[in-house]
C-alpha cells in the first residue's frame, strides 16, 4: 500500500483536516475573502453583532465599567438586553483583540474559528455514531458549511453551533452507562449555547430534552436502578440547579425585558416557521441549485426562508428519515441501535414541532412554554437540524464506504469534492460586505466628533439618507465606541417606546420625541449632520 493512501485510511487524521481545509478555503474563506476584504453579514446585523463583541471586549479589559448598559440607544438602560449578548462567544473575540488585531479582523478571525470549532464537534458526533472516518467528515461538512447557512450569514448570533453538537454527543456518552458527568456535560453544553446565542439555546433545549426521554425510556432496564436511587435522583436534581443557577446571571436580564415588552402574538410569528418548500429553496448564485432561489419569494421575510441544505445532504435526511431499521444495524449491537433509534424521533419530533401547513403548526404547542413567545425567526432551527442532514449523508457514506477496499479513499475524495461543488456560492452572491466600505463610513464620522469632550452624548442625524437608517445608526454606534462617546443611534432586535421615530429617520423632530418620553429633553446632545 502506498504512503498516501496509507495516510488516507480508516483512523487517519488525514481525512479530518482535508476535510477542513477544503471546507475552511472553498467556503470559509469565499465568506470573508482570500484577502481578507470582507466580513460575514451586511452593513447592520453584521457590524451590530461586531458591536457587541467589541463591547464585550471593552467590558471585560475594563475599558467600560458596565456591561448591560452599552453606549446606544442613550438614554435607554440594559439595551444590551433587547438581543443576543454573545457573552459565551465572545471568548474567541477576545483572544484575537486581546493579542492585537483590531475590531473588524477579530470578527473574520473569529468567524473562522467558529467555523473550525462546529466542524470538529460534529466530527466527533459522526464519528462516535458512525465509527467511519469518512462518514464523520461527510457528515461534519454539512453542519459547519452547507449552503443553507448562507441565510444565517446576516445572524452572527447563529455561527457559535458546536455546543450543540456537544450536547447530542454527551446525552449519547450518558445513556452508556448512566453516569453523571456525562449528564452535567449535556446540560453545561445546553447552557453554553444559551451563553453563546439565546435564540440557539432556546432551539436547542427542545431536541435535547426529546432525546434525553426517549434514552432513558427505551434504556429503562438499565436506567431504572438508577432514577429509583433516591441519592441518584438528587444528584441529578442538583446538577439541573447548578446549571440553573449558571444561567440564572444570563437570563435576568431578559425576564426584566420580557416584563417590559411582553411576548409576539403567535399570529405574528407563525410564518416564520419553515415549511416543506423552505427546504427547496436555496440561496442565489449556487453552481447546481439556481433555480430553486424563488421557490419561497412569496413569503414574508423569504430570504429566511432559503433553507435548501444542498442535493447531497437533502437525499441523505430523507434517507435518515425514511430507513431507520437500516440505519440502526449500522450500529451492530442493541445499544447503539437505540442510541439511532431515540436520534430518529428527536429528528422526527423537531421537524414535526418546527414546520408548517398554511398557518398551522405544532409549534403552537410549544409556543406556550416559557421562552418561546419571545422568539420570532424560527427558521434558525435550521441551524440545529443540520445535524440530522448531516448525519443522513454520514450514512450514505458509512454504506458505500463500510468495506475495506483501497477504492474508499477514491469514494471520499469525489464525495467531498462534490459536496464542495454541491454547497458553493459563487462570491459576489455571498452575504457579506467589505471591510473598507464600512471603515469608510465610520472614519468619515469619526472625523467630525473625534475632538468631542470626553463623555459627549452624540446625535447622528445626516441631512440625507442614502440607504437604510440602519446602515447610520450603526456608523454612529461604532464611532461613538471606538471614541467612548455615549449616541442615541442605534439598533436592536426591537425599539423601545418612543424611539420608533428616531429609529426610521434620526432627525430633530424624532430625537425630541425620544428624550421627552424619557424625561431627557434638556440634556447636552451634539447634533452632527
Amino acid at each position: 500500500m502506498s504512503k498516501p493512501i496509507h495516510y488516507l485510511r480508516q483512523g487517519s487524521y488525514l481525512p479530518f483536516l482535508i476535510g477542513l481545509l477544503s471546507g475552511l478555503y472553498f467556503i470559509g474563506l469565499n465568506v470573508i475573502g482570500k484577502d481578507f476584504s470582507f466580513y460575514p453579514g451586511d452593513l447592520i446585523d453584521g457590524r451590530f453583532n461586531n458591536y457587541i463583541m467589541e463591547h464585550c471586549y471593552q467590558f471585560f479589559s475594563g475599558k467600560t465599567t458596565e456591561f448591560w448598559n452599552a453606549g446606544f440607544m442613550y438614554p435607554e438602560k440594559n439595551v444590551v438586553s433587547y438581543s443576543d449578548n454573545l457573552l459565551g462567544t465572545s471568548l474567541f473575540y477576545m483572544f484575537f483583540r486581546g493579542i492585537g488585531a483590531n475590531r473588524e479582523a477579530a470578527f473574520q478571525y473569529w468567524y473562522l474559528l467558529i467555523c473550525i470549532l462546529n466542524y470538529s464537534a460534529a466530527y466527533v458526533l459522526m464519528k462516535h455514531l458512525f465509527k467511519n472516518t469518512y462518514a464523520a467528515v461527510l457528515g461534519a461538512m454539512v453542519f459547519a458549511f452547507s449552503m443553507a447557512l448562507q441565510s444565517q450569514m446576516g445572524h452572527a448570533q447563529t455561527y457559535t453551533r458546536f455546543p450543540m453538537a456537544l450536547t447530542l454527543l454527551f446525552a449519547l456518552k450518558y445513556a452508556e452507562r448512566w453516569q453523571l458527568k456525562w449528564f452535567f456535560l449535556t446540560v453545561l453544553a445546553l447552557v453554553y449555547q444559551m451563553y453563546c446565542g439565546i435564540y440557539l439555546g432556546f432551539l436547542l433545549l427542545f431536541p435535547a430534552g426529546i432525546l434525553l426521554i426517549s434514552l432513558v425510556l427505551m434504556q429503562w432496564k438499565s436506567a431504572a436502578p438508577h432514577f429509583k436511587n433516591k441519592n441518584y435522583f438528587i444528584k441529578v436534581a442538583g446538577l439541573l440547579l447548578l446549571n440553573a443557577l449558571l444561567l440564572l446571571p444570563l437570563m435576568l436580564p431578559y425576564l426584566e425585558r420580557a416584563k417590559q415588552l411582553g411576548f409576539y402574538d403567535y399570529h405574528n410569528i407563525v410564518f416564520s416557521i419553515p415549511t416543506p418548500l423552505s427546504y427547496f429553496s436555496s440561496w442565489g448564485g449556487s453552481l447546481f441549485w439556481d433555480g430553486l432561489k424563488e421557490t419561497t419569494i412569496a413569503y414574508p421575510a423569504f430570504w429566511d426562508h432559503l433553507l435548501f441544505a444542498g442535493g447531497l445532504a437533502s437525499i441523505g435526511i430523507f434517507v435518515f428519515l425514511l430507513l431507520i431499521r437500516k440505519i440502526e444495524s449500522v450500529a451492530g449491537n442493541e445499544l447503539k441501535g437505540k442510541e439511532f433509534l431515540a436520534l430518529w424521533l428527536t429528528a422526527l419530533f423537531t421537524f414535526l414541532f418546527f414546520i408548517r401547513i398554511s398557518d398551522v403548526s405544532f409549534y403552537r404547542v410549544l409556543f406556550s412554554f416559557p421562552g418561546y413567545g419571545s422568539m420570532r425567526a424560527l427558521q434558525r432551527i435550521i441551524n440545529f437540524e443540520l445535524l440530522f442532514f448531516g448525519m443522513g449523508l454520514a450514512f450514505l457514506v458509512q454504506q458505500i464506504t463500510r468495506k475495506k477496499t483501497w477504492m474508499n479513499y477514491l469514494v471520499f475524495i469525489f464525495m467531498l469534492a462534490l459536496f464542495i461543488a454541491d454547497n458553493y456560492v459563487k462570491q459576489d452572491f455571498v452575504h457579506h460586505r467589505l471591510v473598507s466600505e464600512s471603515n469608510e463610513r465610520i472614519d468619515a464620522l469619526i472625523l467630525k466628533i473625534k475632538d468631542l469632550p470626553k463623555n459627549s452624548i452624540v446625535s447622528y442625524e445626516p441631512d440625507t439618507l442614502l440607504s437604510r437608517s440602519m446602515d447610520y445608526h450603526l456608523d454612529a454606534m461604532l464611532a461613538c465606541q471606538q471614541l467612548g462617546y455615549k449616541t442615541l443611534n442605534g439598533y436592536t432586535a426591537t425599539s423601545p417606546g418612543g424611539y420608533g421615530d428616531y429609529w426610521v429617520k434620526p432627525d430633530e423632530r424624532s430625537r425630541k420625541i425620544w428624550l421627552e418620553k424619557n424625561n431627557q429633553l434638556n440634556t447636552p446632545v451634539v447634533v452632527i449632520h
